[in-house]
């Protein structure tokens, strides 16, 4: 048995929890940071124009993540729970094929997106009055989707392993080279380049991190080196991954399609379109950047669970389930009180005007308004995801979204105008969260009794 699966199946709960955490934990703000600092420099220097195309182009990322995660977090699964099974061939079958489907979906992408970009753009609430930042901005990102694919891929592989600090190096890598470079390429000073500048910056970063991830798959010493025997489509490895890893792909879909319903929207309720979709993207990115150190602790649990799930140890599982719970109550409440005190200066950092510093600081704090009870549904979908019951994940996963934020965001502005688009959010993570927990609480009380029957 390797160094990482001695690790999942020995070390005390919340010691390993932190172990496997805190790396992706890391890796995650920075990936995060990058969006936060991307929307400050392109503000800086472009306005709400520039802040605008960047939303824009928002969903086309979400959409390439939701893909991208969707075969690494499905493939994660299998390979966490083949290796506590002890079948080290299927672990390995699973990496060289989701690098594979994973570099097609990549290079589709690339093609498909270079080909029809503005007709996209349009599609997902584009105005002339925008348009040349948003098309320098997304011409320049299809470049790089390929790498972004494959290193999204890897990250969630390493970490299955046991390598979350490797998983973590690269997350900083290649944030760190996209914040450097961003205003080099973006400021009058530097190339001078706007928006276009920034997305050569963060493809530059994708192809470090990739190549960071891709160097070390051959040198770690567990199961994820590539063989060129290997190198192919297994198809029923590949409907497994993509069964396993759509809750994913939904969530971040749905988020995406989210997105472009509500840029269009704004569109037809707000009395400055511009300003509104500039606000929406800067508290999009605000609340992505809370929630994706939260997601750094699913990435922490998923292995643990998956792999003890396969072991038998269901006490293991149950044990890191609850924990990471009670981190990511803290959490959230501890980030709900920080923001709604200091929003006016977090809106401030975009470079945007007083009028919609003041207009979006009280968008934010009410969109943030469900934060404290949020947790729920986040760990409960990892939790299943982890187990490989992907009905229930989706189910959870599309919950929020789509069963309960999209009607309303569709019916509430009919009678509140642009107020019921914002205020649509909380009401959608409320009313997912009071739905969740008594799913949560019979989940656990099952897995108690396995333990009990097991011993």
């Amino acid at each position: 048995m390797d160094e990482g699966s001695n690790r999942l199946k020995e070390m005390p709960i919340k010691k390993l929890l932190w172990k496997l955490s805190v790396p992706a934990i890391i890796g995650m703000t920075f990936n995060a940071l990058y969006n936060i600092v991307d929307a400050i420099f392109v503000g800086t220097a472009r306005g709400e124009s520039g802040i605008a195309a960047i939303s824009i182009v928002s969903p086309v990322q979400m959409i390439v993540m939701a893909i991208a995660l969707t075969i690494g977090i499905g493939a994660s699964s299998i390979y966490s729970r083949a290796i506590g099974a002890g079948d080290v061939d299927k672990a390995r079958k699973t990496v060289n094929n989701a690098f594979v489907i994973g570099s097609i979906f990549g290079i589709l992408i690339a093609i498909v997106g270079l080909s029809f970009g503005e007709e996209i753009a349009y599609l997902f609430g584009m105005k002339d009055s925008f348009k040349a930042d948003t098309m320098n901005y997304m011409d320049i990102i299809f470049y790089g989707i390929t790498f972004q694919v494959l290193s999204m891929i890897y990250n969630n592989l390493f970490r299955a392993e046991g390598f979350a600090r490797i998983a973590m190096i690269a997350m900083i890598i290649g944030t760190t080279t996209n914040i450097i470079l961003d205003p080099i390429f973006i400021f009058d000073w530097g190339f001078g380049l706007g928006t276009k500048g920034a997305a050569i910056a963060t493809t530059i970063g994708y192809i470090s991190s990739f190549g960071y991830l891709f160097y070390h798959q051959f040198v770690s010493k567990g199961n994820l080196k590539l063989k060129l025997k290997l190198l192919r489509i297994n198809i029923k490895l590949s409907i497994e991954t993509v069964v396993v890893g759509f809750p994913v792909f939904i969530r971040n879909a749905v988020g995406a399609l989210v997105i472009i319903l509500v840029n269009n929207l704004l569109k037809n309720y707000s009395p400055d379109p511009l300003v509104s979709i500039a606000l929406f993207g800067i508290i999009s990115r605000t609340v992505i950047f809370i929630l994706l150190p939260m997601f750094g602790i699913l990435q922490g649990m998923s292995p643990i669970v998956g792999y003890n799930y396969g072991a038998k140890q269901y006490n293991r599982s149950l044990k890191v389930t609850k924990y990471a719970q009670k981190i990511s109550i803290i959490y959230f409440i501890s980030v709900f009180i920080i923001m709604q005190t200091f929003a006016m200066y977090v809106m401030r950092l975009f470079g945007v005007s007083e009028s919609t510093v003041s207009l979006g600081t009280n968008y934010l704090r009410l969109v943030l308004l469900g934060l404290p009870i949020l947790s729920v549904p986040i760990i409960l979908a990892g939790f299943y995801q982890a187990l490989g019951r992907s009905k229930q994940a989706s189910f959870i996963a599309l919950l929020r979204q789509f069963i309960l934020f999209l009607p309303l965001v569709c019916v509430l502005p009919l009678f509140l105008g642009e107020f019921g688009i914002w205020v649509s959010v909380p009401i959608a993570d409320i009313l997912s969260a009071i739905i969740c927990i008594p799913l949560y609480r019979r989940e656990m009380n099952r897995f108690e009794k396995m333990y009990l029957k097991g011993t």
